[in-house]
């Protein structure tokens, strides 16, 4: 007999997540005793119970969602696991449609997670929406630099106006200060930064002997990253980099912060791209929407169009239907279409569309051309920035 239930955060079933947790991903106990002091709290642990055993199990961690200067719940996907002798008998399938259909009820339009393997969850509509703009090089010693680079490590470099200055508890009301409003001036869609989301965040680094840093010029932030270090590595996350600094300059400044490391970067989005630095997009964010009209009420167009469309979705079916949608500069409308529907399409390939991810035109080839034309007109969502680990 199996029971799908929510933890009640007793302290036997924290032990018993903990075990469970630890047992199948094997973290580092530091960051393992990090996420149960800071994220196990406030999440939700969605449960299967099979033979008075704890056999599967989802964590649904909540972040604040800033989308056009609007605040919405959203719930990221994590530490999705199986005992090993309870696998393929359908208990993820059971509690993702669970988690998913109470993510809904609960006014949430999508969730998102960071997938191990993509295949799992594209059967459940999962689609990418973002890339991580990664990259990887060596900070070399001053004597390992190439003739043509050795002003990078000159006297006028190191005694520039930049600085590197790690992030403290009194500090982080400023670090999320500066985040937000970086943040909103790249993207129209991120994670909202407040004093708890970055002691959260400095936690979690120190966790893997790093922290949090801000990039200053003259007292005031200009950059920011966060990073764990290894013994001959660095690897910095969420790095924002000042706007005239060129990738030379910020090998110099890590350099004489940290010394001579393995350097591994990613970027907070791909409008945060800079020409001078080695990255490359790797796909990264899954998301599912869980309320399919409450999104599209959101979206906006260039001009005012309507189609009449057909969506199908296998697992929650408030999303399936037709409909015709009303797009237009200051608002959208969904109306109840009695019309033979324009255009059928899955909700996982509606998500690429709406977040504008990968190519349009190969995702429109068989459209009709009203149906192309309004999706030319749509604004869709690719500016985003979602950038936590968990």
């Amino acid at each position: 007999m199996m029971k799908i239930c929510y933890d009640k955060k007793t302290a036997w079933e924290k032990e018993q997540i903990y075990s469970m947790y630890q047992s199948i991903f094997q973290d580092p106990e530091e960051f393992t005793d990090y996420y149960f002091q800071y994220m196990y709290p406030k999440n939700k642990v969605l449960k299967l119970i099979k033979e008075d055993r704890l056999a599967s199990m989802i964590h649904l961690n909540p972040y604040t969602l800033i989308w056009n200067g609007e605040e919405l719940p959203v719930s990221y996907i994590v530490a999705v696991a199986t005992l090993n002798c309870y696998r393929r008998q359908g208990m993820m399938a059971a509690l993702l449609k669970k988690a998913l259909r109470d993510m809904r009820d609960q006014g949430e339009l999508f969730t998102y997670l960071i997938p191990a393997d993509e295949a799992y969850y594209r059967p459940f509509d999962f689609s990418f929406i973002m890339d991580w703009e990664e990259g990887a090089e060596e900070i070399p010693e001053r004597m390992q630099v190439s003739p043509e680079e050795t002003e990078v490590y000159s006297e006028e470099d190191r005694n520039s106006m930049y600085q590197i200055c790690r992030i403290s508890p009194a500090m982080y009301k400023e670090a999320a200060v500066y985040l937000n409003q970086v943040r909103e001036k790249y993207f129209s869609l991120w994670i909202k930064a407040d004093e708890e989301y970055v002691r959260q965040q400095d936690a979690e680094m120190k966790s893997e002997n790093g922290g949090l840093y801000l990039i200053v010029k003259e007292s005031e932030p200009e950059g920011f990253f966060a990073c764990t270090m290894g013994e001959n590595s660095l690897s910095c996350t969420n790095l924002w980099i000042p706007e005239k600094m060129t990738a030379k300059k910020l090998r110099s400044l890590l350099y004489q912060t940290f010394g001579k490391k393995e350097l591994e970067y990613c970027l907070p989005g791909t409008a945060c791209r800079k020409k001078d630095l080695k990255t490359k997009a790797v796909p990264k964010i899954m998301a599912r929407i869980v309320n399919l009209f409450g999104i599209l009420e959101k979206m906006r167009g260039r001009q005012k169009l309507s189609i009449n469309l057909l969506v199908e979705d296998r697992f929650l079916p408030e999303n399936e239907g037709c409909f015709t949608w009303e797009l237009g500069p200051e608002k959208s409308r969904i109306l109840c279409c009695e019309k033979e529907p324009e255009w059928k399409i899955g909700i996982g390939s509606l998500t690429e569309l709406l977040f504008g991810y990968g190519c349009r035109e190969e995702k429109l080839k068989e459209a009709p051309d009203r149906v192309k034309a309004f999706f030319e007109a749509l604004e869709p969502l690719k500016d985003i920035s979602i950038t936590e680990q968990v």
